[in-house]
């Protein structure tokens, strides 16, 4: 997952997670990019703020962002920062596992 507030860059436990700078330099590659994150506590807007500076980057405009969630166990939401040319095979990706028997594990995030 992406980086939380609470670790310290470079920290002992930092090896976990990934940098918006690495979203961003794969993402200016030309190349589609997912991470996860363990859902928290909080309400889903308060949690989605967190994520804010990442998905208003200058670099992701034109990204097509995309979200779901998986609840089964502990909630986990996967982002989705899609590159135009990737969206109609990731979008058809997203609906075949909508439509399948996993269908009642996951839910869309409205990213909008």
């Amino acid at each position: 997952g992406l980086l939380p507030q609470s670790q310290s860059r470079g920290g002992k436990d930092s090896v976990k997670y990934t940098y918006e700078e690495e979203i961003l330099d794969y993402y200016g590659r030309g190349q589609s990019v997912v991470f996860y994150s363990h859902r928290t506590r909080e309400k889903l807007d308060v949690y989605l703020k967190r994520f804010d500076s990442l998905f208003e980057a200058a670099a992701l405009r034109g990204a097509k962002l995309r979200g779901l969630t998986f609840r089964r166990g502990t909630t986990r939401d996967y982002f989705f920062l899609v590159q135009p040319d990737h969206e109609a095979m990731v979008d058809a990706a997203i609906r075949e596992l909508m439509g399948s028997a996993w269908k009642a594990h996951f839910g869309e995030i409205d990213l909008r």
